[in-house]
């Protein structure tokens, strides 16, 4: 099984400003289905098969940025929001590679996004 997540968003934002991100999942390949008890040890399981594609995923992924100080992204869980969502902001103007992966037992690592931050005008 191979799954691919992939990250979007604009590659421009301005300080302080919220930048919307966007992401999906791709599953491809055969799945086997087994009693629990027969799954062998240290080998991952997954109660269901996901669909082949699955968009809007960018709130579900765990997020990264480098470098890190001064990006602080969104929590979904605290707004009223679709769950789909998910945005970051920078507090310094500079170059910032962003990136998420996908939670095991899907375990994948997404594009390297660049975004270039500018100071308010």
């Amino acid at each position: 099984m191979t799954v691919t997540v992939t990250a979007e968003a604009k590659s421009r934002v301005r300080v302080g400003e919220w930048l919307e991100l966007r992401a999906s999942r791709t599953t491809t390949g055969p799945w086997r289905k087994l009693r629990f008890a027969d799954v062998p040890k240290d080998v991952p399981w997954i109660a269901y098969i996901p669909p082949d594609r699955e968009p809007g995923m960018a709130a579900s992924l765990r997020w990264y940025a480098e470098p890190m100080d001064g990006v602080e992204f969104d929590n979904p869980a605290m707004r009223s929001v679709p769950a789909a969502e998910r945005r970051v902001r920078f507090a310094r103007p500079g170059t910032y590679r962003l990136w998420a992966t996908s939670y095991a037992p899907l375990d994948a690592r997404s594009n390297t996004l660049q975004v270039d931050v500018t100071a308010h005008e």
